[in-house]
């Protein structure tokens, strides 16, 4: 078990991940949002060359498999996998682009998965 490994679910930007290298540990970021993952290894391109971050460019789904994600056009933080909630953030004036990406379950999400899957 490696004790300095840390998940950062949801990575966006990478603000957790700069803490967590920072303290020294290394990271798995995981993100549904594909502009979102390039955006964290270009700017941590160091870790990812060491071998410190791990991007990871998936949803984080209750089963594993490809999954509609709604990446919203104004707010990138406003991803989501709710079709009900990419349609709220519409009449909110945010509107989102359907596109498709694979769905990764955890111990968390999934009681029959202890780690990450696919």
């Amino acid at each position: 078990m490696q004790r300095n490994l840390i998940f950062d679910l949801g990575v966006h930007r990478g603000e957790d991940t700069e803490f967590y290298l920072k303290k020294g540990f290394s990271v798995v970021a995981v993100d549904a949002n594909p502009e979102l993952c390039r955006f964290v290894e270009d700017r941590f391109p160091n870790a990812v060359a060491d071998r410190k971050l791990t991007v990871v460019n998936r949803a984080i789904t209750q089963t594993a498999g490809r999954v509609e994600f709604y990446q919203n056009l104004e707010w990138d933080v406003w991803g989501t996998i709710d079709p009900e909630s990419a349609e709220r953030n519409a009449r909110q004036g945010a509107a989102s682009r359907r596109i498709v990406v694979e769905g990764v379950t955890t111990g968390i999400c999934s009681p029959s998965s202890a780690s990450l899957t696919t």
